[in-house]
Formats: structure tokens, C-alpha cells, sequence
């Protein structure tokens, strides 16, 4: 980040903007939608390395009829296996440096970051 794009950021935070209920509803639905991918993500991972082994036998199953939460789903899951390639960052950071550093560019991102905590449930 540049000193002028720090600037700019600075400038920005030191505008107090209020917002209203309806708002922080939003950004409250938007911290916690990120926190549900993250730890779906994580879910994934494990969920995936537990049913790996049911696939020893054969490459597919056929899900008919299943339940879940009331619902019946039918479909089937399959292992695909594939190779695939991808560029090396790493390895031509090592042997090129400096074509490494050339072509570095700096890039502006934006986060939200949100945290927050249950403070009550009525449920």
C-alpha cells in the first residue's frame, strides 16, 4: 500500500458516518455469512477426508432416497481423480529473482472485516 492510498484510507476512517439499525443489520449479516464460509470451509475438509474411504471400492455411489433435515434428495457422488498444473511462484522467485521483482506489482484490496459475539439468544 502506498503512502497516498494510506492517506486516503485515513481520511476515510476519520469520517464518522452514522448508520442506522437497518445498516448494521447488513453489516452484522455480512460478518457473520464470512464466518459460516470460513468454518463451512474447514467442514469440507473433514467431511471430505472421512468419506474418501468409501470410495476404495468403487468411484461412485448412487444417492437415492436419502433423508436429511425432512428433505429426500436423490444423485450420486463420484472421486474423480485428475492431474493438474499450476505456475510455481516459489520455485521462479529462487532461480529469477530479479524477473521475479520486475514484474511484483503492488495491488489495492479492500477487507470488512467484521467481529462480533452472541450476547443473547431467544431461541
Amino acid at each position: 500500500m502506498t503512502n497516498a492510498t494510506k492517506q486516503i484510507v485515513k481520511a476515510d476512517i476519520s469520517k464518522k458516518v452514522k448508520v442506522g439499525i437497518k445498516e448494521k443489520e447488513v453489516i452484522l449479516n455480512y460478518g457473520i455469512i464470512k464466518t459460516d464460509r470460513r468454518e463451512k470451509g474447514k467442514l469440507e475438509v473433514q467431511l471430505k477426508n472421512e468419506i474418501l474411504p468409501y470410495f476404495d471400492k468403487t468411484n461412485a455411489h448412487i444417492l437415492a432416497g436419502v433423508k436429511h433435515n425432512g428433505i429426500v434428495y436423490e444423485g450420486f457422488a463420484q472421486r474423480i481423480k485428475k492431474t493438474s498444473k499450476r505456475f510455481d511462484v516459489s520455485a521462479f522467485k529462487v532461480a529469477y529473482p530479479k524477473i521475479y521483482m520486475k514484474f511484483l506489482v503492488e495491488m489495492p484490496t479492500l477487507e470488512i472485516k467484521v467481529d462480533y459475539k452472541v450476547v443473547s439468544n431467544d431461541q
